[in-house]
């Protein structure tokens, strides 16, 4: 269900400033290392403004890989566990947060029993911002997904002051991305 009151993601700007009645687009993102870049239309006046004397101008908005919501936990820990799906590659990468907390995750069957050498005291925490120093997640005796290939699995993410933006189950092609992202769009 849509809330009735919202927030605008991109917002006009300041009194006096180029986009300060309103703003047009963006549109689709541009992808850049390890940030979204949105260009958009910024006009002095509102949209049902009679004045003809209007200034314009271009800005662009910016935001992390991903970053427009994120799953967040403070000191007490969170979960997020995932609805079952095919595991459809090999390596499972987070782009999170963590560099003041962790995150861990744990492989489920798709009845959420934990599956052995994938459980949570055997993941290697996430302890940094992974756009920053990688966010490929291992295991203990599991360095990749490789063994659940094509079985349908969930995965139970663990939280402590971290925010997770989004992961992604890597095949070949998409682990050769420059900065992995959720989608290969």
């Amino acid at each position: 269900q849509r809330p009735t009151s919202r927030v605008p993601w991109l917002d006009v700007g300041a009194q006096g400033s180029f986009d300060s009645g309103m703003i047009l687009g963006p549109v689709d993102p541009i992808f850049w290392e390890k940030e979204m870049w949105f260009p958009y239309g910024g006009f002095d006046i509102l949209h049902n403004s009679p004045r003809q004397d209007f200034e314009s101008a271009l800005g662009m908005a910016t935001t992390r890989l991903d970053g427009f919501a994120a799953w967040e936990a403070g000191a007490e820990s969170g979960e997020l566990v995932t609805q079952p799906f095919v595991c459809n590659g090999d390596r499972l990468f987070v782009n999170a947060d963590a560099k003041n907390g962790s995150v861990t995750v744990e492989v489920l069957d798709e009845k959420a029993n934990p599956l052995k050498s994938f459980e949570t005291k055997s993941c290697r925490a996430v302890t940094t911002d992974t756009l920053e120093n990688g966010g490929w997640v291992q295991w203990k005796k599991e360095k990749d997904l490789r063994r659940l290939q094509g079985k349908k699995i969930q995965l139970r993410f663990t939280l402590k002051n971290a925010k997770l933006y989004s992961f992604r189950v890597a095949d070949e092609k998409t682990m050769k991305l420059p900065v992995p992202r959720a989608t290969t769009r």
